[in-house]
């Protein structure tokens, strides 16, 4: 997203991302957002010039888009959604604006361009039944908050009813649900096809209906978002951002959300029990002779695949042996270096909750300590993150 009225710095930051990105082979989708106002972010700054869902000052409006296309129209990698969520604008109105971008920026094909659907995005098919807007795809946004309860089969035919004939060019631009935060938000389990929780219905519904008509689709957030419900995160981003400068890491929020946008996408999310082999020796995570007491774990050399060696990821974040009956758990809820770490009853508490990070650590959610191989005796107990190969595991 470009602001309006950002500076040349804030710009070039943008393009930094923006750059970076394609550079890796994503496809990127640049679109224009109002904000409310409000410091959602916490970061002293306003989200925007004010709530009215309008192109306030048309000018402006298409000389930012100029510089956009300016710089990005040859990028095949980079597609342009002129605004998101039009709400000011009658749905006569917002095709007219629509068409005349397109008419303004000759130089960004149709097919690169995503028309959103008026008012919120959240219905498509007065911009589908549009010819001034043919060979473009069309944006739409499909959320659960602010709506009333529903089954997953009616959640299903909200959105059909959203899309109409118009699937083939309809991208799912944005959609969510709670990943994290506490009490009700936490640990829903997406891939529970019985679940009767709102959330869970509608998530399974928009993405088992995205892979169904052959949709795309972009989660809303990855990471980042509007701290509103909690100070320190999105409860809707499905990774936890740690780290500094270049030294940067992901951890996932909730493992059965990344499985639904999986599916959404066509692919397979597996399974999330395996073992947990450390990289120093590459030993596995075990309970020693396979004792059903409460005892702390180890890194066993000879990785046998065995009961007391298979562990599952729940959405939760309990890392669960035995089939459920027992759960990593940082002793006496300890949050220092040495903290035993073994195996207890399952409780529930953030002692027991665990989040796998992309550079390989496993860290407590309580603490924010890394789980850790004692490099003298192989116990493993909790120790503060420094990047070591005994605080690295892997799946297999």
């Amino acid at each position: 997203m470009y602001r309006a009225a950002s500076t040349e710095g804030t710009r070039d930051r943008y393009a930094g991302a923006i750059d970076a990105a394609t550079a890796k082979g994503f496809k990127v989708i640049l679109s224009y957002w109002e904000g409310d106002g409000e410091d959602r972010n916490n970061d002293g700054k306003p989200d925007g010039p004010g709530w009215n869902g309008k192109v306030v000052d048309a000018d402006v409006f298409k000389s930012m888009w100029n510089a956009v296309a300016d710089r990005y129209a040859s990028n095949g990698l980079v597609c342009f959604e002129p605004f998101s969520e039009p709400h000011g604008h009658s749905a006569t109105e917002w095709a007219d604006i629509a068409a005349k971008w397109i008419a303004d920026h000759p130089s960004v094909p149709r097919n690169r361009i995503l028309v959103s659907g008026p008012g919120y995005n959240d219905c498509v098919t007065s911009v589908c039944a549009d010819s001034r807007l043919d060979g473009t795809y069309l944006s739409l946004h499909h959320y659960a908050f602010s709506k009333p309860a529903r089954t997953y089969r009616e959640w299903v035919t909200d959105f059909k009813s959203k899309v109409g004939t118009c699937a083939k060019r309809t991208i799912l631009d944005e959609f969510g649900a709670p990943m994290g935060g506490a009490g009700a938000d936490a640990g829903k389990d997406y891939n529970d096809a019985n679940s009767t929780d709102n959330f869970v219905g509608y998530l399974r519904a928009d993405t088992d209906t995205v892979r169904e008509l052959g949709m795309g689709a972009v989660y809303w957030p990855a990471i980042g978002g509007k701290y509103q419900e909690y100070p320190d995160h999105d409860y809707y981003s499905l990774f936890d951002l740690e780290g500094r400068g270049a030294n940067l890491t992901l951890g996932i929020r909730n493992i059965s959300g990344i499985d639904a946008v999986k599916r959404a996408w066509g692919a397979d999310p597996g399974s999330h029990t395996s073992i947990l082999r450390n990289a120093d020796g590459n030993g596995c995570l075990d309970v020693p002779y396979v004792s059903h007491d409460n005892v702390q774990v180890q890194v066993y050399d000879q990785c046998s695949g065995g009961a007391n060696q298979q562990w599952t990821l729940t959405p939760s974040g309990q890392l669960t042996v035995y089939g459920g009956t027992k759960c990593l758990d940082a002793y006496r809820e300890g949050t220092s270096n040495a903290t035993e770490v073994g195996t207890y009853d399952c409780s529930g508490q953030n002692n027991q909750k665990w989040m796998f990070y992309s550079d390989g650590t496993i860290r407590s959610v309580q603490s924010g300590l890394c789980l850790d191989k004692d490099l003298a005796t192989s116990k493993v107990q909790l120790w503060s993150c420094w990047g070591g190969d005994n605080q690295k595991w892997k799946t297999s």
